[in-house]
């Protein structure tokens, strides 16, 4: 049943859940999608996502979302914290300039 626009609720087996699963990482393209079901668990329920900057983890038999950092002086303070790494020129970026360090190498912190 769709109760707003895409997001549908209703109560599948596990097998058609994951058939619908399939079905929309075949046809997701760009966009995003988060399924939400009950499960024999703590927190009585999973969840799967695709196409999320949110991804979830596991701690400590919990399922958590971890959020990408997105705060600009929460990636300064993060990149504070890199031990021998020494801001350097990159392109047009100086040396004062906002750039920090994550894991895919430096970025441009506006």
């Amino acid at each position: 049943m769709e109760i707003s626009p895409g997001v549908y609720v209703g109560k599948v087996t596990a097998r058609v859940r994951e058939l619908l699963w399939n079905q929309i990482l075949e046809n997701i393209g760009v966009g995003r999608a988060i399924m939400v079901y009950l499960a024999d668990n703590e927190q009585g329920m999973s969840f799967k996502v695709c196409g999320q900057e949110w991804q979830p983890v596991d701690f400590d038999g919990l399922e958590l979302i971890m959020r990408p950092n997105t705060n600009q002086k929460q990636r300064k303070n993060e990149a504070k914290k890199l031990v021998g790494v020494r801001p350097h020129v990159i392109g047009d970026m100086e040396e004062d300039s906002d750039a920090v360090y994550g894991d895919g190498g430096w970025f441009h912190a506006r």
